[in-house]
């Protein structure tokens, strides 16, 4: 990545020889954006004629999502985009 550049690079990328790690860690914030995934609605897990019945929008929430947002760091600026 470019020097500059407002993503976090990978901790390894960043590391030099001699460094140590708090030479290592950046000031600025990470930015992550996670993507819940639009699923093929001809597959055998489509679950839109469930939720119209129901009348939901949604069979259910993106756990696995929130989950790995609850694992990183609290300084991040962490959002989730769901196209459905």
């Amino acid at each position: 990545m470019a020097a500059g550049s407002d993503l976090c690079e990978p901790f390894i990328a960043r590391r030099s020889l001699g460094a140590s790690r708090e030479d290592d860690m950046s000031t600025e914030r990470c930015r992550v954006l996670m993507i819940y995934p639009r699923f093929n609605p001809n597959s055998f897990w489509n679950y839109k004629a469930t939720c119209e019945l129901a009348g939901a929008c949604h069979p259910a929430a993106p756990l696995g999502l929130i989950t790995v947002a609850a694992l990183l760091s609290e300084s991040w600026e962490t959002r989730l985009a769901d196209p459905r």
